[in-house]
């Protein structure tokens, strides 16, 4: 079974009014336009236990602002999808989606990662998130 958790989180955040997908939320990558917006980027994670069906797996948000503009707006898109993600849990992001135990950021705040290549000032805050996924050898 395939597990899409990039996909099922972009879904959620636009879903709770953060950003909207394909127009500036963006899966695994920041496209050089539009200025201010955001990616969910799975970052891979921890080692999963060997019989039990826990998966535990990080990814990263990372948001960029107007070039050479004001910071914030870029942090207030990180603390918006902190709102509605930290603290997720016993449920499932999308319809049909993974079985979600927890989801917990793991900086209280956005990181500065400095500005890019075009002076947009970019902020980093990282997740992670344990699931239920059962395989043909782990109950």
């Amino acid at each position: 079974m395939y597990n899409d958790i990039t996909g099922e989180v972009i879904y959620y955040l636009e879903n709770h009014g953060v950003a909207t997908a394909g127009t500036d939320l963006f899966p695994e990558r920041l496209p050089a336009k539009p200025d201010k917006c955001m990616m969910v980027e799975s970052t891979g994670g921890f080692e999963s236990d060997m019989k039990h069906g826990y998966t535990m797996a990080t990814f990263r948000l990372l948001a960029r602002a107007d070039e050479g503009a004001d910071p914030r707006p870029a942090k207030t898109m990180l603390a918006d999808a902190y709102d509605v993600l930290h603290g997720f849990g016993s449920g499932r992001l999308v319809e049909d989606g993974i079985w979600v135990i927890s989801i917990q950021a793991v900086q209280g705040a956005p990181v500065n990662i400095d500005r890019d290549d075009n002076n947009r000032h970019r902020f980093s805050q990282n997740y992670q998130m344990e699931y239920r996924h059962v395989t043909s050898h782990r109950e």
